[in-house]
Parts: C-alpha cells; sequence; structure tokens
C-alpha cells in the first residue's frame, strides 16, 4: 500500500505542544473552489433578490421635467406644447421638509415634493398632501388615485445612464413609471390620457444641465425653458386604417423596427394590444363592432401617432 508523505508534525511554541497537521493541496484546491463557487452563488442570488440593487430617489434640488402635449392638426401636422416643471429649494410645512416645485423656469410656485421610503408626496396650495408615487408596489398591486385603481401588469428594468432602474406598467397602458424619472405620460403620475387627437408624453428629464432620460420621439427639444408652441411635421406618419372589405385593421406607413399597437374604447377600456412591424401590419378586427375607438402607436415606448378611428361595419 502506497503511503502518503504527509505527516504530522511536534511544534513547541513558548512551553507549549501543538500538533500541525498537513493539508493536502488537492484537498485544499477543492475547498477553495467550492468556497469560490458557494461566493458566485450568493451574489447571484442577492442580485437576483435586489439586494445589490441602488434606488435612485424621484426628489432630487435641481431636477427638472419637461412633457410635451401633441395636437394633430391634419394628417402630418402637429401642434406641439412643452411645459416644463422643476425642483429649487426647500420649504417646511407642518413640520415636514419638502422641495418646492416650480412651473417652466419663472419663480410661479405651484406645489412641494417630498419622497419618504420610495414614496412621493405631493402638496398643492392648501390641499391635503396625496401620494404621487409609490415605487414599493409589485406586480399585481393596485396604485389608488382620485377614487380609482391601477392595476401594476408588469415590472422589469431600463438602463438609465449607468443604472438599472425599475419600470412600472400599468394595465390598459394608463401610464409607465420609472423609477428617479416618474411618468413617461404625465407629470402628475396616472392622469387619464385625453382622447382623440391629443396626448402628452414626457420629453426629458435633467439634472442641472445634465440630460437622465430623453425621448427618442421626433419632437424633441433640449430646450431648457420652452413652454411656446411649435409646429412640427412627424416624420412617421403612421396612421390605422379600417379596411371595409376584410375586417382587417391596416397600419400605413410604418419605418424598421417594431411598434405597439393599442386600441381601446370610448370609455378607455383597452380591446388590443400588438407588436406589429412592416412585415406584419395587418390585424384581424372581426370581432370588433361597428363604432369609433381609440388608437395609439408607440415606438421605442414613445407614442408616434395617437387619435380616433371608425370602424363602419
Amino acid at each position: 500500500m502506497k503511503h502518503s508523505c504527509l505527516t504530522n508534525t511536534q511544534v513547541h511554541v513558548n512551553g507549549y505542544s501543538f500538533i500541525r497537521q498537513p493539508v493536502n493541496l488537492l484537498t485544499h484546491f477543492r475547498m477553495k473552489t467550492n468556497i469560490l463557487l458557494l461566493i458566485s452563488f450568493l451574489f447571484s442570488t442577492a442580485l437576483l433578490k435586489g439586494e445589490g440593487y441602488i434606488y435612485i430617489p424621484y426628489v432630487e434640488d435641481s431636477c427638472r421635467w419637461s412633457y410635451c402635449q401633441l395636437y394633430q392638426v391634419s394628417m402630418k401636422d402637429y401642434k406641439v406644447d412643452y411645459s416644463t416643471y422643476q425642483l429649487k429649494g426647500d420649504t417646511t410645512i407642518n413640520g415636514l421638509t419638502y422641495k418646492k416645485l416650480y412651473y417652466s423656469c419663472s419663480e410661479n410656485y405651484i406645489a412641494a415634493l417630498r419622497e419618504e421610503n420610495r414614496k412621493v408626496f405631493i402638496k398643492e396650495n392648501q390641499q391635503d398632501e396625496c401620494l404621487l408615487y409609490d415605487f414599493n408596489l409589485q406586480e399585481g398591486d393596485y396604485m389608488e388615485k382620485n377614487e380609482m385603481s391601477y392595476l401594476i401588469t408588469k415590472i422589469d428594468t431600463v438602463q438609465i445612464g449607468e443604472t438599472q432602474r425599475k419600470r412600472f406598467f400599468f394595465d390598459g397602458g394608463y401610464d409607465i413609471w420609472i423609477e428617479g424619472i416618474g411618468s413617461l405620460y404625465h407629470f402628475y403620475a396616472l392622469q387619464a390620457f385625453l382622447l382623440g387627437y391629443e396626448t402628452e408624453s414626457i420629453n426629458y428629464q435633467k439634472k442641472g444641465t445634465a440630460i437622465i432620460y430623453q425621448s427618442e420621439a421626433w419632437y424633441f427639444n433640449g430646450n431648457e425653458c420652452n413652454t411656446s408652441a411649435l409646429h412640427k411635421i412627424n416624420p412617421e406618419t403612421v396612421y390605422p386604417v379600417f379596411n371595409l372589405n376584410s375586417n382587417q385593421l391596416e397600419i400605413h406607413g410604418l419605418l424598421n423596427g417594431s411598434y405597439l399597437l393599442e386600441l381601446y374604447e370610448m370609455g378607455g377600456k383597452q380591446l388590443l394590444s400588438e407588436t406589429i412591424n412592416k412585415g406584419n401590419s395587418q390585424l384581424n378586427t372581426s370581432n370588433l363592432i361597428s363604432g369609433i375607438y381609440i388608437y395609439r402607436l408607440l415606438k421605442n415606448g414613445n407614442i408616434v401617432s395617437s387619435g380616433s378611428i371608425i370602424k363602419y361595419k
């Protein structure tokens, strides 16, 4: 039988005797490998649980948001109004510290915002404080606002600069939130979107002069204080048409890439949400009755076309 050359060694230190046991190199290697695998497993588990995740606050001094309101005045022509909101300075109300919210670049103080435990509260003039955002919500939770309940159907993450942020999708396309950015549709979150030819969407968010988030849509405008009306021509003249002969909804003018088509009843109930592209631009609508419907076409989360459409039969 072959014996290992490893032997115990007696060591004397300060009058005490110790037995030093040798370490088998193969055993040492295996132990080290197992430790590394365990560390890797724990690290991966931590990421999955969000333990390595850093929350980005919404209420911070010098933050500025720009939103635009689009009015379609013809097939290609849009009237675009820009509104900006900025946080600047502190104020104390009922013993609580808020950031002061101003409209545009003026000294027109309109409200106060504060954030606590990932919840954003707003206090306007003499009104009671109310909840504007709750970034603790999970899929399947409801956000209560203005005596209405809004269901969160999906939460994922999106890369904003060098940070990963949670993105919240609400049922019926009512809103999309991003942590630290807020609503992609309206500064006052979960405002029921206006029907007809009017819609609203985020233009940018800045901190100081640095752009943190900006729209990829054709109407992007990086000016600091632009609230005047502009007239632009949408290069993506995308619009749906009901084919009277085939019960198909045809989308005209698609460019490269994918679009999301959403169709709603006049009351706001979502009937359809489908991804389309140039090679797949027809949808069967035989299950829809005659009437007026509201549509929205989005590309990369930005609205490129919206309005009303009539099905005659």
